[in-house]
């Protein structure tokens, strides 16, 4: 019963230790693409770069207020990875 008693202590130490550890090791979370005016970055366009995002107040009762867009201007949140285009070389590749 003691031999019980101390394999579950030793158990119990060991699992703490190894979560602290793991815990330890996360790296930093990654950086979101998120605007100054704090919308995502899909919300704004690529062209004029105006924030397409729309809010509405919750009224009560099921009834929202009238939409207001934000009034963003320009996207100024950190640079998204560019999107490339790659032309399909698999026809050239039997040729």
């Amino acid at each position: 019963m003691i031999t019980g008693a101390l394999i579950l202590a030793a158990g119990i130490v060991l699992g703490w230790l190894l979560r602290s550890l793991l815990a330890r090791r996360k790296g930093p979370e990654p950086v979101k693409a998120v605007c100054g005016c704090g919308h995502h970055h899909s919300f704004h366009d690529p062209q004029a770069g105006a924030c397409a995002y729309e809010s509405r107040v919750y009224l009560g009762s099921g009834r929202y207020g009238p939409a207001e867009r934000c009034t963003c201007a320009r996207y100024s949140g950190p640079e998204p990875i560019p999107s490339l285009y790659a032309p399909e070389i698999a026809g050239e590749a039997g040729q």
